[in-house]
């Protein structure tokens, strides 16, 4: 502004203001974004940079090997070009309407400064490339910033910052022609990308004749691809960000006060104007209050007012034991989250899960107990133990924790009883138990076929609706002429069907079925009738022959 005023002997003139950049080799960009939109929501500066800075230029001194990727096309080059070059003002047109004088001031007097400093390894971003390459490079970020220029309404404004540097070794005469072949590559590149030759593709000038690309297509050593600067064509909201840490309280005990940040990244932001927020949680029995006496509320609404970054304390209650995430939303902010651990109260009863167990003879049930607290939250239970009541078919295992296993060992009913220890003495629930006997399982048949030099002998097992029991294990006793002839054992199939081949010898069989095992089921020790005979080949008559020779 100063020199702007001057001293009044001269005509007053906005001048140009020079900004220091980062660089485009920057892994992790988030802060800086996070810098810049607090930045641009400081109108009055932006105000007064219109009214004294015609030009403003900011150094985006890219890095080569960010550029010559090999296989890309020229458009994907140019726009990742731009994705650094331009940044600034791209975050700027994705800002909000508090946004819109920094907008205004750089849609007229962004200046973009790029990289003509030929081998630099840093402080001009990396330049360690060959001339020909270099060349290739300045041609393709002339194009980039005059594509982007292309329509403001205003005359195109970038630059270049020229620094050559022998960092490579080459005899001082070469050098100054390589060198000279750059310079004279970015005079060609600026006065050739202004040439309208394709309307479409506005600064393609610069990279020679359309649909050449003579000079824009080098390809760079180690180059590779970066999305991070495209980013900065999204606007990041700022947050609501819980300043205390979480907590761990009892039910129905209020919490340590809680307070509430305006934040831009890692970084508080002052509201531009009071920020109603309203505070909620996911716990139906949570609630909210300014002070340590109420009232409490389901929600809460707080203020933080215009030029503030923290709202004033709060507090949370619950009586639903767990994690509780309490929440902060405010229009034009991002939602802010926190969870509170809520720890259940003392047990007042016990209660067993499940509280009714029916079962077969023979199987086995689960059975867990937890505690009860005032509000219904479940929490340990002390020192349990576990009895059977008496006339209760059946076994546990083991008798104390919080898990047991019941046994059931023959029909009838009963209850499994647990008793632990309250605060004000002891604490029992019981589970009713009924025990079924289990279902019947029978031999529905034996059938017999022969096989070749074996006989088989089909056992089929059903349940008491005649549907076959799969997997159940059943033995025979196999007889040939009231002689034992095969004991063995098989398993069903999917059809019920047990399969045994005694050796196929003349005489009459009779199957005894002596045991059928099949879980959940009884066998109801019966066999069905069965026989089955095959009778000895008739002797052949003797020939004359053999007569003769007798």
């Amino acid at each position: 502004r100063g020199l702007f005023e001057g001293d009044g002997s001269v005509p007053q003139s906005r001048g140009v203001v020079f900004m220091v950049g980062v660089g485009q080799d920057v892994s992790d960009l988030r802060d800086y974004r996070a810098r810049m939109q607090t930045w641009m929501l400081e109108q009055d500066f932006w105000v007064d940079m219109n009214a004294f800075v015609a030009d403003w230029s900011i150094e985006v001194y890219g890095d080569a090997r960010y550029y010559g990727v090999p296989g890309t096309s020229l458009a994907e080059r140019r726009d990742t070009l731009n994705h650094y070059l331009q940044h600034q003002l791209a975050l700027a047109r994705t800002g909000p309407p508090e946004a819109g004088a920094a907008r205004t001031y750089l849609e007229r007097a962004h200046s973009p400064l790029a990289n003509a400093a030929w081998q630099w390894a840093s402080s001009f971003g990396n330049t360690v490339i060959p001339a020909e390459a270099m060349q290739s490079y300045v041609s393709a970020q002339t194009y980039a910033m005059r594509f982007y220029a292309n329509g403001n309404g205003d005359a195109d404004r970038f630059g270049f910052a020229w620094a050559p540097r022998n960092l490579g070794g080459i005899l001082p005469g070469e050098f100054a022609r390589q060198a000279r072949g750059v310079l004279e590559r970015m005079a060609a590149a600026i006065r050739d990308s202004g040439t309208t030759l394709d309307a479409g593709d506005p600064g393609a000038g610069a990279c020679g004749t359309p649909g050449t690309n003579t000079w824009c297509g080098a390809d760079v050593d180690g180059a590779r691809t970066t999305s991070a600067w495209g980013r900065f064509a999204t606007w990041v909201e700022a947050s609501l960000v819980f300043t205390t840490a979480p907590q761990t309280i009892p039910a129905d005990v209020p919490s340590g006060a809680l307070t509430l940040q305006l934040q831009q990244g890692r970084f508080p932001v002052a509201a531009r104007s009071d920020v109603a927020v309203t505070l909620t949680s996911d716990s139906p029995a949570g609630a909210f209050a300014t002070a340590l006496e109420g009232p409490w509320s389901p929600t809460l609404a707080l203020t933080i007012p215009a030029g503030a970054t923290v709202s004033g304390a709060f507090y949370y209650r619950d009586t639903r034991a767990g994690v509780s995430v309490v929440s902060a939303t405010a229009a034009g902010y991002a939602t802010g989250t926190q969870e509170q651990t809520i720890l259940g109260g003392p047990a007042i009863s016990v209660r067993i899960d499940p509280p009714t167990v029916s079962v077969v003879a023979g199987a086995r049930e689960e059975l867990t107990v937890d505690g009860v607290d005032a509000y219904g939250n479940l929490v340990p239970a002390t020192a349990p133990v576990w009895a059977l009541a008496p006339g209760t078919p059946g076994t546990l295992e083991p008798t104390t924790g919080r898990t047991v296993t019941y046994t059931a060992d023959g029909p009838g009913s009963g209850a499994v009883v647990v008793t632990a220890e309250g605060e004000t003495g002891p604490l029992s629930a019981s589970a009713e138990i009924t025990v079924s006997p289990p279902p019947v399982v029978r031999v529905a048949s034996i059938t017999y076929r022969r096989v070749g030099p074996r006989l088989r002998v089909d056992v089929v097992a059903v349940d008491a609706a005649g549907k076959p029991v799969p997997n159940a294990a059943v033995a025979v006793l196999v007889r040939r002429n009231g002689g034992r002839h095969l004991t063995a054992a098989r398993r069903t199939g999917a059809l019920g069907r047990a399969a045994f081949r005694p050796a196929a010898r003349p005489g009459c069989f009779r199957t005894r079925v002596t045991r059928v095992a099949a879980s959940g089921h009884r066998w109801n020790g019966k066999t069905p009738a069965n026989r089955f005979c095959i009778k000895p080949k008739p002797k052949r008559a003797r020939t004359a022959k053999a007569k003769a020779t007798d």
